[in-house]
């Protein structure tokens, strides 16, 4: 163990030295992140600042991970001491000095954390949206674009998709409408949908292909030339063909001389060549001269079959003949199947070019981009030469370090990005001196497996062989290293991985010259461990239910899948039940222990979770969930459709039958309840439920819940209507109390989904269901940190994980080849999508029996690259487990294939496994090591106590809180309170005026506000200085008044200052705009405050005058005609002043300017008009 644990570290430290570009192949569980993590820290302690190392990841997840391992360990540095810090040091460095200031390393921590921007450490796409919102004009984008989530992108290309498809259907003389009729006859309408889905979900590369060959029919043109026909030929030609180069005579003297034979077969051969030496019509001769020449799969009959031996020596010239005919109907034929192809190609590549087009333009209109834009744009960006020139120099001075993480994955364009930007560090100003740049980059080819997503393990091998060759070129260190020791599994398990993939079938597509691949070492040689191969669960030979009486879902119990998951639930009972030892811990198997990994979410994975449940065993469901599929989800959306249509006799059974809906004793409603209310019914199901509650019947609570629900749904938005079934109507409560705790998660996301629904459309119940269900939602849980419950995942799901204990269980079954005819690249090199677009071909791949040989062929290699990630996939799946690997399967009533996981692996561990008899009579092949050294025994965790019911206050609405304190202007409290004057009283607001008023008097604001300006300032200045000072102030250029308008404000403001009337306002000891705040209770009892100005305030012995300017002209008479606002704020002000000054008299007036006139208002007045 040391030696191997020694082997690791040093490998480990040399793929982390900061000074040097290095390629690292990591094998499962040799500490990946672990090495990415410590060269990110060894590179800031070297001095290299951390917003200039970019880390890119596969996904979110992964790039939190690693964020969160080296906030981790920088975050542990602070508190330890020079020594323990030193020592950790020396330590993540690979026991290399370091020289520097233990100080620095602890500040580490905070300069990362005040990175601006934060870590570069993120997924490519969120890379490259970074990248184009910095460089919008030189990427060709719309600057401040959104970025589409999966959802939105596919409601527009449905939308867009809908509108062609219309387009197309009502002229079908058009292109597009030829294109339609020409691809419906190819498929079935369910297979037409499927066939359209696939096409644009790749429809960035479609957009490569079309464009890259300059338009559909130049692309078109080209496939058929491979093809080796005239894009324009037709079946007709073709078929005339057959009848018009027959040479009738000699196939009269054919027929004539194998029917002397009197064998069967010269006889039949016979028969057709008369019937072909007679027909004149082209579609016949075709099909006769297949018959006559070729098999059924179209190829070449063999020369026995063509005539006899003996008819043959007798007659070499028949013989030739035939010979050459079978030549010409294959030549035909494969005509004729490559003139479909091009016929279904062009009519494929119409429509989807439409839609895609459609699609392009509403996004560029919307501002919007999706996740493949992202990839596309920044490629196309750096391919620009100028644009790219630009980028790359900006970028030059900001990423010095490159670190790529689950490098196999990453796909070819992906890769092109960053060869982009790396490349530079070996060229140009890029590699200039005194600055080492690196790149680092992590994979294992013998983990790519998501082919589907554009990764291919070619481009991975290709890439190291690229920068290794730019790396010698400048002169730069660049080392390969191979991470192979495991510190994940026991030897057990290590040893059952090498021999299996020792074997040369089962090691294909593992390592990239099809070598095989290294073995692993463990650092775990003491820990005991198991691997169990059990025997595959086969079809009973029993009489199958007539399809006549079985429901259409119905799965028979005996079916083998079924078995093998109630073997597998019994199995992991049973280790809880007797506290089954997981050896190398020495504590009982807990339920978090035990993952089961399949292929594929099917009815197997259905029936582990229901026999997992039935038996107690805590489980978390799966890892990936459809959500309108799932059955919380399916009973709201059925509550919602009744809300809408409560006559729906169906959707208000099923709903009644979900828990949302008891009967009065607290019970759920069962089957005969429903029956009881549907037999006989004279009306509607939801009528009945009415008569029979008048009736007595006991379901008085549940017509009380739909009828309270029925109320809401007319005026409640989707997401308030869902909260309130959820919360107060204890919705959640009682899906968790029936479907468990993972329903949680459907339910949040559903109740998200109604949120992003009103944000984006019209509120409304009955949209929010067509919209949720016209698309399709997938949840994808995590299982990386759950609880203490068994995983049910997918292999691909898994990557990255790993238990203690791995059941494999669909080891049988072999990857499923495509039913459904796709759109393919012919000619193209698999991996470069834009060296795709110059070279490949887009060919819509029909049935076998339409497909030429070369097209055969193509399929064929494609079935041998699924095999290879098929391997590569059993790879991964193995390497999950720490501890225990239980291999089993279950067949069907194919036999299966030598190539799947079962057999590999039975063939590969056979000569060295023993086998053992279980307690249950089976027969099992187990490996497992006698000299394990045990670890001590220590007693299971106690299972986490039941949680407690809720008390009481849970249910009950929460108290309101206070109402936050609200700041009124008096000024304005029509409209802060949204009060409506009384018509028959005055205007509401004296501001708003006719525009013929406005045009008689433009200044009017600016008259005001200027007016109530000298107001203000002229009383403080003696009697002979107030004119002098108005003019200087009015002739101010900033007021631009003309003369006769200063002279107006002026002769206005001093007549005020002037009357005898309004001396006291203006009197030694009274103030000029009087900020004013109090507090207030509204009306309604509300909590207020206001704050204003007043304009003029007198306070004397008893009395308090309050007076406000108004320049209103013409000004009203009387007070009735005073605008109510007017009165209101006087009212405000009135009030507050009351609280300021107790016990004294309160005045209050308006002076009308033009006049000038002072108004004083009654206080019973004031009394009418009440501020709040």
């Amino acid at each position: 163990m040391s030696e191997a644990r020694d082997r690791a570290t040093t490998n480990q430290a040399r793929a982390s030295d900061p000074a040097v570009s290095a390629w690292v192949s990591a094998s499962a569980g040799s500490g990946k992140t672990h090495v990415l993590v410590n060269r990110v820290i060894r590179l800031m302690l070297a001095g290299t600042p951390p917003e200039r190392i970019l880390c890119l990841t596969f996904t979110r997840a992964a790039a939190a991970e690693m964020a969160n391992r080296l906030f981790e360990v920088l975050s542990s540095w602070i508190a330890l001491d020079d020594d323990r810090l030193t020592d950790a040091i020396h330590t993540l460095s690979g026991h290399v000095r370091f020289g520097g200031e233990l100080a620095v390393a602890r500040r580490l921590f905070t300069r990362a954390l005040e990175t601006p921007g934060g870590l570069k450490i993120q997924t490519i796409h969120a890379f490259c949206e970074k990248l184009l919102q910095r460089f919008p004009v030189e990427a060709g984008v719309v600057p401040g674009f959104e970025v589409m989530d999966e959802r939105s992108a596919d409601e527009l290309v449905a939308e867009i998709r809908a509108a062609v498809l219309t387009m197309a259907g009502t002229a079908p003389d058009s292109d597009l409408g030829r294109a339609l009729a020409a691809v419906v006859s190819y498929v079935n309408a369910q297979d037409f949908d499927e066939v359209l889905k696939g096409v644009l979900a790749r429809r960035g590369r479609l957009v490569q292909l079309i464009d890259g060959h300059g338009g559909v029919e130049e692309a078109v043109g080209m496939l058929a030339g491979r093809l080796g026909v005239d894009p324009d030929a037709t079946f007709a030609a073709i078929a005339q063909e057959a009848a018009d180069g027959l040479d009738r005579e000699m196939a009269r003297h054919a027929a004539t001389c194998l029917g002397e034979t009197g064998t069967k077969t010269d006889s039949a051969q016979s028969a057709l060549l008369h019937r072909l030496a007679g027909t004149a019509d082209g579609a016949e001769a075709l099909e006769l001269l297949k018959q006559l020449t070729l098999k059924r799969d179209g190829e070449p009959k063999a020369d026995r079959t063509l005539m006899t031996k003996a008819a043959a020596t007798a007659h070499p010239d028949v013989a030739d003949f035939l010979m050459a005919e079978r030549e010409r109907a294959f030549a035909l034929t494969e005509a004729d199947r490559a003139v479909h192809l091009v016929t279904a190609t062009r009519a494929l590549l119409t429509l989807a070019d439409a839609i895609v087009g459609g699609y392009e333009a509403a996004k560029r209109q919307r501002g919007q981009y999706d996740y493949d834009d992202l990839i596309a744009r920044t490629l196309s960006m750096f391919r620009d030469f100028e644009s790219s020139a630009w980028i790359l120099y900006k970028l030059d001075g900001g990423i010095d370090h490159i670190l790529i993480d689950e490098a196999q994955d990453t796909s070819p364009d992906q890769w092109r990005i960053v060869q982009a930007i790396a490349d530079e560090f070996y060229s140009g100003e890029g590699a200039r001196e005194g600055l080492e740049r690196t790149l680092f980059v992590v994979g294992d080819h013998k983990q790519s497996i998501y082919s589907f997503q554009g990764a291919d393990p070619k481009s991975f091998d290709a890439m190291l062989g690229h920068f290794r060759r730019l790396a010698r070129g400048a002169e730069r260190r660049f080392e390969t290293v191979d991470l192979t020791v495991s510190f994940r599994s026991t030897q057990d398990v290590l040893q059952a991985v090498d021999w299996v993939f020792k074997r040369a079938d089962a090691a294909r597509g593992l390592t990239p010259g099809g070598a095989l691949p290294e073995p692993h070492q463990a650092v775990r040689t003491g820990d005991a461990g198991l691997v169990e191969i059990w025997p595959v669960e086969e079809p009973d030979d029993v009489e199958p239910m007539s399809p006549w009486d079985a429901p259409l879902d119905r799965v028979d119990p005996s079916h083998p899948s079924l078995r093998l998951a109630e073997k597998i639930a019994g199995t992991i009972r049973g280790w809880l039940d007797r506290g089954e030892i997981l050896a190398s811990e020495g504590r009982p198997i807990a339920p978090g222990d035990v993952l089961v990994l399949v292929r594929r979410r099917d009815r197997f994975v259905d029936a582990l979770l229901r026999a997992l449940k039935r038996r107690g065993v805590p489980v978390a469901g799966a890892d990936r969930l459809t959500l309108t599929s799932h059955i919380a989800v399916m009973d709201l959306i059925a509550l919602g459709r009744f809300a809408l249509m409560p006559d729906d006799d169906l959707t208000l059974a099923t709903l009644m039958k979900s828990p949302l809906v008891e009967r009065d004793d607290g019970e759920p409603v069962t089957d005969d309840d429903l029956f009881a209310l549907c037999h006989g019914r004279k009306g509607t199901l939801w009528r009945a439920l009415r008569e029979a509650v008048a009736g007595g019947a006991p379901y008085g609570r549940a017509l009380a819940a739909l009828e309270g629900w029925l109320a809401r749904a007319d005026y409640t938005p989707p997401h308030e209507f869902l909260t309130a079934v959820l919360g107060p109507g204890r919705g959640r409560a009682r899906f968790v109390a029936r479907l468990g705790a993972e329903v949680h998660d459907p339910l949040d996301e559903l109740l998200r989904l109604a949120i992003d629904y009103e944000h984006a459309h019209t509120p409304s119940l009955q949209g929010f269901l067509d919209w949720l269900t016209a698309a399709e939602t997938t949840i994808k849980r995590d299982m990386e940190h759950g609880g203490d419950e068994v995983r049910v995942m997918t292999v691909h799901g898994a990557k990255g994980l790993q238990a203690n204990v791995v059941f494999l269980p669909d080891t049988c079954a072999l990857p499923n080849p495509r039913r459904i005819p796709e759109l393919v690249v012919m000619d193209g090199d698999g991996g470069d999508e834009a060296a795709e677009a110059a070279t490949g071909l887009p060919l819509w791949r029909l049935p076998k029996a339409r497909q030429t040989r070369d097209v055969i062929a193509m399929g064929e290699a494609e079935k041998a690259r699924q095999l290879e990630e098929y391997n590569r996939l059993l790879y991964v799946a193995m390497t999950r487990a720490r501890d225990r690997l239980y291999v089993c399967g279950h067949e069907t009533r194919r036999e299966r294939k030598p190539e799947c996981w079962y057999d590999l692996i039975v063939e590969a561990l056979k000569p060295h496994a023993r086998e053992v008899a279980l307690a249950d009579g089976t027969t099992v092949l187990r490996i497992e090591r006698a000299d394990a050294a045990p670890a001590e025994t220590r007693e299971a965790k106690a299972p986490p106590a039941p949680a407690e019911p809720p008390e009481g206050w849970a249910f009950r609405p929460a108290a309101r809180e206070p109402v936050p304190l609200r700041f009124l202007a008096p000024s304005r409290l029509d409209l802060e309170q949204g009060a409506e004057a009384d018509a028959s009283a005055a205007p509401a607001s004296p501001e708003v005026l006719s525009p013929l008023a406005l045009a008689a008097d433009p200044l009017r604001f600016k008259r005001g506000t200027l007016i109530h300006r000298l107001l203000q300032s002229l009383p403080e200045l003696p009697d002979g200085e107030r004119e002098a000072a108005a003019r200087r102030f009015l002739a101010m250029p900033a007021h631009g008044l003309p003369e006769a308008a200063q002279e107006a404000i002026l002769r206005e403001a001093l007549a005020v200052l002037a009357h005898p009337d309004f001396a006291e306002a203006f009197a030694p000891g009274s103030m000029a705009e009087v900020p004013i705040a109090a507090h207030m209770p509204q009306a309604d009892g509300a909590p207020a405050a206001i704050a204003g100005r007043i304009d003029r305030l007198a306070v004397t012995g008893d009395t308090v005058l309050l007076v406000d300017f108004k320049t209103n002209r013409p000004p009203p008479t009387v007070v009735d005609d005073v605008p109510a606002l007017y009165l209101r704020q006087l009212a405000a002000y009135a009030d507050a002043l009351a609280r300021i000054f107790p016990g004294r008299r309160l005045r209050a007036a308006l002076i009308w300017t033009d006049g000038p006139r002072l108004m004083e208002i009654p206080s019973e007045t004031l009394a009418r008009a009440p501020a709040s």
